[in-house]
């Protein structure tokens, strides 16, 4: 029996579009749009809007002997989602998916695959990539082995470079 038995094939169906898919496609195999937005939240966070904490603050940051750095909102942006950057966030974590599925424990049908979505909208702050199980063999693989926190510490932020 699996651990979806006392709730039927439904939920099963439900579970693994929530880790495959959108709120749209778990709503297609039988949950309602309220279940199937608290089941992506829950898993994936609060989806963005472009509102809350995706702004670029104006404020004069100190950056001592008097001066102070104001940064242009907009440039920022134009900036975090110039082609460069997209593309860096991109290899980046394509390298981290691959490394997650070389750790990942399991084989033929059922090995655990973890896929990349890159996310450019021009309402948000910043380009972001997210790296996340594409099955329910790679939930379990995850869950059981951490392999994608595994993976991300095989690939560590840039190095701060040395300002003396």
């Amino acid at each position: 029996m699996t651990a979806f038995g006392e709730f039927g094939m439904e939920a099963a169906d439900i579970a693994e579009a929530a880790v495959t898919g959108s709120a749209a496609e778990m709503e297609g195999v039988g949950a309602t749009a309220e279940v199937a937005n608290d089941i992506t939240e829950a898993a994936w966070g609060v989806g963005e809007a472009g509102v809350g904490n995706e702004h670029v603050t104006r404020l004069p940051i100190p950056i001592g002997h008097g001066h102070q750095l104001v940064i242009n909102p907009e440039g920022w942006k134009k900036l975090l989602h110039h082609p460069a950057a997209v593309d860096a966030i991109t290899k980046r974590a394509e390298a981290i998916a691959s490394a997650a599925n070389g750790l990942a424990v399991g084989r033929g049908k059922d090995r655990p695959l973890y896929s990349v979505k890159v996310q450019n909208r021009t309402d948000t702050t910043r380009a972001r990539a997210l790296i996340k199980p594409a099955n329910m063999a790679a939930v379990r693989d995850n869950q059981m082995n951490q392999t994608l926190l595994k993976a991300a510490d095989s690939f560590p932020s840039d190095p701060k470079p040395d300002m003396e």
